[in-house]
């Protein structure tokens, strides 16, 4: 299955709380994302 980066920043934003973490998501460069979004699938967090 094929992410868009706008769903990996969405499930990686979605895999966290706090208030500033959003913002955090959002200034990330999509290299960033993508290895957070592929640690939490790796690890289950992710159910895709």
């Amino acid at each position: 299955m094929t992410f868009t980066e706008s769903q990996m920043r969405e499930w990686v934003t979605k895999a966290y709380g706090g208030r500033f973490w959003p913002d955090k998501v959002k200034k990330m460069s999509y290299e960033q994302v993508v290895a957070i979004f592929t640690r939490l699938r790796k690890s289950g967090k992710i159910p895709v």
